[in-house]
């Protein structure tokens, strides 16, 4: 503040304010140098004793409030979470850049981390060993986090014991069966939608479901085949489920496979026709 008042304002001052600015005013001019020092040192002993205070409080409080937090977040619950993930939408950018620099601070440290091979077994057998008492004494997210360890662990271990791909001895033995059996009922689903009343031929009335087939009454077959099974000699069931899962379009019928050939004959659509056509076209040229 004595910087800041002028000549007039200092005379207006009681003697004894007036001659210490004064002398301050010809310290700072012999000594700039000391005067610094000084008030450094005044500055760091003021921090270090807030500091330790604030420490000291932290302490007496510390646990108070971590209980007082704790039932604040189990009362509400929703709220909280509501707020986080609002407040980690809007600061993504920033979240990402500290932890972009907080992993090139400390870079080689988790390649070191990452590399042990020791590291995750010592842990891992470590909490296995611990005891049901031990376990109580371990706060409540750490201990469910440590059982669940142990049950995935041990369905491992089952999974390796049956020497099965899946966890399932029983899928894995009637595998077979079970496709056919998935096959079967997509085939008869798809022929009863596409039947009038009954799953039969609608030319020659076969009703022998191995015989019987899907005819496309516009005759694109084959470039359906392609788009939808990737191949246009494939069809079969994934065509019926490609069907199923477009719920059954029109331009479809059910016929056998001699009549379908026959409808293809008459369309023009046969392949032996096609090789003809295309023979005769070489042939012009």
């Amino acid at each position: 503040m004595s910087k800041k008042l002028t000549d007039e304002e200092i005379k207006k001052l009681p003697k004894k304010r007036r001659q210490a600015i004064l002398k301050q005013r010809k310290r700072l001019k012999e000594h700039p140098e000391k005067c610094r020092e000084a008030s450094r040192r005044c500055h760091h002993k003021f921090k270090q004793e807030r500091n330790e205070t604030r420490k000291k409080l932290y302490q007496a409080h510390h646990e108070d409030e971590l209980k007082y937090r704790r039932q604040y977040y189990q009362n509400h619950k929703d709220e909280c979470n509501k707020r986080n993930n609002e407040w980690n939408l809007k600061n993504r950018d920033y979240l990402l850049m500290t932890k972009k620099e907080y992993y090139q601070k400390n870079k080689d440290i988790w390649i070191q981390r990452y590399n042990d091979p020791t590291r995750r077994t010592k842990t891992m057998f470590r909490r296995n060993k611990l005891t049901d008492e031990e376990l109580q004494k371990l706060p409540e997210q750490q201990r469910k986090n440590i059982l669940r360890q142990r049950e995935y662990h041990n369905r491992l271990e089952n999974r390796t014991k049956n020497k099965t791909r899946c966890g399932n001895t029983y899928y894995e033995k009637n595998r077979n069966e079970e496709r056919l059996k998935r096959q079967k009922e997509i085939k008869k689903e798809c022929f009863q939608h596409y039947a009038k009343d009954q799953i039969k031929c609608e030319i020659c009335g076969i009703t022998n479901i191995d015989v019987l087939c899907i005819d496309h009454i516009n005759g694109n077959g084959n470039i359906e085949r392609k788009k939808y099974c990737g191949n246009p000699r494939e069809g079969g069931t994934p065509f019926y489920f490609k069907l199923k899962r477009m719920n059954y379009p029109d331009g479809y019928r059910l016929l056998c496979l001699n009549c379908n050939h026959i409808e293809a004959i008459k369309k023009g659509f046969c392949s032996s026709i096609l090789r003809e056509k295309n023979k005769e076209r070489e042939e012009k040229i």
